[in-house]
């Protein structure tokens, strides 16, 4: 995603596309701005299909921080990937809720230890009875649930708090026009930010 106001590009994404986004943002970390996740750390799998099915899902067992900071460390030390260092300071906002079957809140937790850990600027909000979904204020599934299409209204505005937190303040959209025959304008949800919790730099 390239915002139209901001001169980067920023990742997000939820379950494997929430993976997905951590990947680009650790290894272009010159390249991507921030991202907004739904997932879990960077390189939770570890390179291997079993460890990712069971410590990026599951929880049962750790996605191991410390292992994978090392590593980050490592390859960023070795040129395979971006500085680390460039992590610090830019805006990563976490989505989960408490009713994700999927991926367990110790992994999410975990994703968000691995930025804050860099020195990112973080945001996590976990608080919604939430489902395995991407949260948005007209999805047409109620909040708790898991399944096709994966959209999901909790009653609030993830979506708009992640843009403040890369961008700052961002207002709702303005209300368009009328035209003879057409329904009417469009509105943007707010929600509370004693919802989010920041952690990391400010």
């Amino acid at each position: 995603m390239e915002p139209s106001r901001g001169d980067g590009r920023y990742g997000t994404g939820i379950s494997s596309g929430g993976f997905m986004a951590s990947q680009l943002q650790v290894a272009y970390s010159g390249t991507f701005k921030g991202a907004g996740i739904a997932a879990g750390p960077y390189y939770c799998g570890k390179g291997g299909m079993i460890t990712g099915l069971i410590a990026c899902g599951t929880g049962l067992i750790s996605t191991d921080p410390e292992g994978i900071e090392q590593i980050a460390r490592r390859w960023s030390a070795e040129g395979r990937i971006d500085p680390v260092s460039n992590l610090a300071g830019k805006p990563v906002y976490t989505y989960h809720g408490t009713k994700d079957p999927l991926v367990r809140t110790s992994v999410s937790d975990e994703g968000v230890r691995f930025y804050r850990d860099f020195g990112a600027r973080t945001a996590y909000h976990d608080t919604d009875p939430a489902g395995h979904g991407w949260p948005t204020p007209n999805a047409p599934l109620s909040c708790g649930t898991t399944f096709y299409p994966f959209l999901i209204n909790c009653g609030n505005d993830p979506q708009g708090e992640m843009l403040g937190h890369w961008l700052g303040q961002v207002n709702a959209a303005a209300a368009t026009p009328r035209a003879a025959g057409t329904g009417g304008g469009t509105r943007a949800a707010t929600t509370p930010r004693s919802r989010v919790r920041g952690c990391g730099r400010s």
